[in-house]
């Protein structure tokens, strides 16, 4: 009876969990660079453990095998922290919490950096922990509905950025990780063509900066004979530099400093 009752609470969290409205619906051919500059995974932890609260904490306590730990991890997630903070400014914070619960006026200053020693290891497997909790209730949410996908899709990104091998997408792929190779490549497609578009509006401005950099190519052959030892290739690419803040106007005086210029 409690069993029935608690996958029935795990079920419709999930189904909650995995509904659009939950902003976690991703279209492979409709990815904007603004869903992938937004994404971010703490924020994505809050949003699991505001839906999700018991699958979050049932989850939690799998992991760690301990329901009081996992208990200090929910409080510690309903923390006010900032998000930038970095790791020592939080053990800061935490060792100041710390010291209001057990004054350490009268501790040597070695048992102070033990104490932050043991509070950056436990904030540092606290973070590895949320990440593998929201590892797995993703997984879970994309396999009761395929288009709950943000996390996948974030993750097929990564891969295609490091180049990883068509084999690795494809275990990823079937573990819930990532989305296939097909829906990677919609992917790039769609950000490049909306990229595209992007510097096209930003030529027309005039307010950019265009860097050209030499990328060379070697080919080497694998079987290198005395006719062919392999071929080099030579490229020219341009980098777009967005400068919104500069005034076409400045810019007039460019062309006659240019034909006047005694270096030219």
């Amino acid at each position: 009876m409690i069993l029935n009752r608690s996958i029935d609470i795990f079920l419709s969290e999930l189904r909650d969990l995995s509904n659009i409205k939950a902003g976690l619906h991703y279209a492979a051919t409709r990815l904007s660079q603004h869903q992938v500059e937004t994404f971010d995974l703490p924020e994505i932890a809050r949003k699991y453990h505001s839906i999700a609260p018991s699958l979050w904490r049932v989850t939690g306590t799998l992991l760690t095998g301990d329901s009081e730990e996992n208990g200090d991890l929910q409080s510690r997630e309903d923390a006010e922290y900032e998000e930038d903070m970095l790791l020592e400014d939080l053990v800061d914070l935490a060792a100041e919490e710390e010291s209001d619960a057990m004054p350490m006026d009268n501790t040597s200053p070695e048992d102070r950096e033990t104490t932050k020693k043991l509070l950056r290891q436990r904030i540092q497997r606290d973070e590895i922990l949320r990440v593998k909790t929201v590892t797995i209730m993703s997984i879970c949410a994309n396999s009761m509905n395929r288009r709950c996908n943000a996390f996948q899709i974030i993750n097929s990104l990564f891969l295609n950025s490091v180049n990883a091998t068509e084999r690795v997408h494809g275990w990823g792929a079937h573990a819930g990780l990532c989305v296939s190779d097909q829906s990677a490549a919609n992917l790039i497609d769609s950000l490049s063509k909306e990229m595209r578009t992007n510097l096209i509006d930003v030529c027309r401005t005039d307010q950019f900066a265009l860097a050209y950099d030499n990328v060379d190519f070697s080919f080497q052959n694998p079987e290198p004979t005395a006719t062919k030892q392999g071929s080099f290739r030579s490229m020219t690419s341009g980098t777009f530099i967005e400068m919104p803040w500069l005034d076409p106007e400045i810019l007039r005086c460019s062309k006659e400093l240019w034909e006047t210029n005694p270096y030219n």
